[in-house]
């Protein structure tokens, strides 16, 4: 291995000698060399550009003897007019300016294609960066670049323009007018120090501009930000663009063609990576590229030379297309062939076409007869197909749907109708569609927010023994529903007037039943409490006759009945009944009774109050409470006796539950919604207890 690196070093020296001895050799034939021009268009400041290309100048003047190349760094107007003055014999300029100069100077093509060095890595293709100010939060991307003013080192620039304004036009952006556009000229680095001075809002350079300028301590590293940012794994600059090819090596068409073979035989022999690349600086070189990508791009762009349309004449068109010419001639000429035949199957046509013609008439005349059938029919006619789209519609059923007769055609049930109506009418629709005849009531709003009725017939229609669709027909019954409605109404008015009258009737004979049994109490002192008990009884029936008189329905409102009822014994008894509502039941005004059980629980109530001014002290009053509950319609009806507390050894199971006169109101109790309970409470009062619900309660 030592062997080997003492080898390798003794390589290395003799070539340091020999390039020293070239370099003595050549430098004395330098004296008497003709100079030839190469000019560079410098993107950098020009003193960089000059360190970075002059090791190249001095490997070419000592590659190619009795030359002397000498470097001249121009922008791009100072270079036109070089190449204008053949002041130049070769140039380095970037791919967009070669192929202008391509179009304008004729030049037969690159001798080869920079490589660049950058980390070790050799860089073949470049691109271009879009930028701004990191503290610019309204501009995030190629969108946010309309309207703003962008800083570019010339409008010919490939990287620092072109490939730019392509990506813009790619995303559908405007590319900026000449308002917003400051040209701040070569090197790059202008159009960078012009948005940092906030003399421009975004900067197009090309791409590697800001990592140099970093790296050379001019530009904070955060100050900048990259717009558009291209995912580029192998290439080491940001670049908001996709890349293309490096540099060429142009030769001038007034340089001799041995001197041009010979420079690029040299520059060819500068392979990246090699002894000597490194010797002579960061570049080498390759065979041309491909340039058309860049030719596209300034297509697209219409930039010079491809601004102005093309001029085209017919012998370009016949060099270019002969073959496609030749065929269309032939074509042509069988086209006329056939035209001949045409004509005769034309006239044949028009023949048939007046007979078509004649009869569509027919049809036509026989449609719009059968239209005005059905748009004046006073009804809604439609044909739903086996996929349930409308096909027929007459005018009655589009404008009842809020449609065109033509966009009501085609549409589904379901769209027609909307959801809710389509699965209402879905059970009638399935049996339609297997064949059954549907003949059904269905509701409709009419405009003045009112309720319609139509009365719809689905009729199937069977074609070869199966079903195509159906027709539907709607007639409207409003007006027939409405009539019979109101003779219903009528009916039950009548019944409801005569149920009133009866109630009326039987009220006046119980209370003179009543009047009658009164009358009798003093001839009969033995009978005296039941005849009490009997006329309390009738006296309760008589209340719920009374009620049911007055209110419609025949429903009883239940605090009615239990304030005629306490007033009556109150009356009677010469007790204070006091009836209150518990708190938080401020519905029970709007409890009802059901007429069935209005009477079992009228008696209820007069045998329980009864009890309880029979049997509770003379001057304490006798409790009534009322607690409701809305959402379960429960009634629940406490009345509390005293009796448990004045008599001694009373026992409420004993004394109470086990008499007839409970035994006689857990009978007339109905078997659904209602129960009756007796306990004592905590004081030792005994609490009648009548629960309440649905079916015998209703709001």
């Amino acid at each position: 291995m030592w062997k080997q690196l003492i080898n390798r070093q003794k390589s290395f020296s003799q070539i340091q000698r020999l390039l020293w001895l070239t370099v003595l050799v050549a430098w004395t034939g330098l004296l008497h060399a003709e100079t030839l021009a190469v000019g560079i268009l410098s993107f950098r400041p020009e003193a960089e550009t000059q360190a970075h290309w002059q090791p190249l100048m001095d490997y070419l003047s000592l590659a190619v003897p009795g030359k002397h190349f000498e470097l001249r760094t121009l922008s791009y107007p100072e270079l036109n007019v070089a190449i204008a003055r053949k002041e130049v014999d070769f140039v380095f300029t970037n791919p967009a300016h070669y192929i202008e100069l391509r179009h304008r100077v004729n030049l037969s093509g690159a001798l080869a294609t920079a490589i660049e060095t950058e980390d070790g890595h050799p860089l073949s293709e470049f691109g271009g960066t879009i930028f701004s100010l990191r503290e610019r939060s309204d501009i995030d991307s190629l969108q946010d670049i309309a309207g703003k003013r962008v800083a570019i080192p010339d409008a010919s620039s490939l990287g620092g323009y072109h490939m730019q304004a392509f990506e813009l036009v790619q995303a559908g952006v405007a590319l900026p007018d000449q308002d917003h556009l400051l040209v701040t000229g070569t090197p790059h680095d202008k159009a960078i120090l012009a948005v940092v001075s906030g003399k421009a809002d975004v900067g197009f350079v090309r791409a590697g501009v800001i990592e140099h300028m970093i790296a050379e301590g001019r530009l904070d590293a955060g100050r900048l930000k990259v717009l558009h940012r291209v995912d580029l794994p192998d290439f080491p600059f940001a670049s908001s663009t996709r890349l293309y090819p490096e540099w060429p090596f142009i030769v001038l068409p007034h340089v001799d063609a041995r001197i041009s073979r010979r420079v690029a035989s040299a520059l060819l022999a500068i392979e990246p990576g090699s002894q000597l690349m490194r010797s002579i600086g960061p570049h080498g070189f390759a065979v041309p590229a491909d340039y058309s990508p860049v030719e596209e791009l300034m297509r697209e762009l219409r930039v010079p030379p491809f601004d102005t349309p093309l001029q085209v004449t017919l012998r370009d068109i016949w060099l270019r297309y002969e073959s496609a010419l030749i065929v269309v001639m032939i074509s042509s000429g069988i086209i006329l062939m056939m035209l001949f035949r045409l004509v005769a199957s034309n006239q044949h046509l028009q023949r048939a076409q007046h007979r078509t013609e004649q009869v569509m008439s027919q049809l036509r005349r026989q449609d719009e007869f059968l239209r005005n059938v059905t748009d004046n029919l006073p009804a809604l006619i439609l044909y739903w197909d086996r996929d349930q789209r409308c096909r027929f519609a007459n005018h009655h059923a589009a404008s009842s749907l809020g449609l065109a007769e033509d966009q009501l055609i085609g549409k589904t049930l379901c769209d027609a109708m909307g959801s809710e109506h389509y699965a209402r009418d879905r059970e009638q629709i399935v049996g339609a569609l297997n064949g059954f005849p549907q003949e059904y009531e269905r509701p409709y709003a009419l405009p003045s927010g009112q309720t319609g009725y139509h009365l719809v017939n689905l009729v199937p229609d069977h074609q070869s023994q199966e079903v195509a669709g159906f027709f539907e027909l709607l007639t409207d019954i409003t007006h027939q529903k409405l009539a019979a409605e109101e003779r219903i109404a009528w009916a039950i008015a009548q019944r409801d007037a005569l149920v009133r009258e009866v109630h009326h009737r039987i009220k006046n004979n119980l209370q003179s039943v009543g009047s009658l049994l009164e009358k009798e109490l003093g001839a009969f002192p033995d009978f005296a409490p039941r005849l009490q008990r009997a006329m309390g009884q009738l006296h309760t029936l008589s209340v719920v006759h009374g009620l049911q008189t007055m209110m419609a329905g025949e429903h009883i409102a239940l605090m009615e009945l239990l304030r005629q009822i306490c007033t009556r014994h109150g009356e009677q008894t010469a007790r204070k009944i006091d009836l209150n509502v518990a708190d938080g039941s401020a519905q029970a005004g709007q409890m009802m009774i059901v007429p069935t059980e209005a009477v079992a629980v009228s008696l209820i109530l007069n045998e329980l109050i009864t009890n309880a001014c029979k049997h509770s002290p003379d001057r304490s009053p006798v409790r009534v409470s009322v607690g409701c509950e809305e959402v379960s319609a429960q009634v629940r009806i406490e009345i509390v006796n005293e009796l448990a507390g004045t008599l001694p050894d009373f026992n409420v199971a004993r004394d109470l539950q086990s008499g007839a006169g409970f035994r006689l109101m857990k009978a007339l109790l109905p078997l659904q919604g209602a129960s009756l309970t007796v306990h004592p409470n905590a004081t030792g009062e005994a609490v009648a207890t009548l629960l309440m619900t649905r079916p015998i309660i209703a709001l």
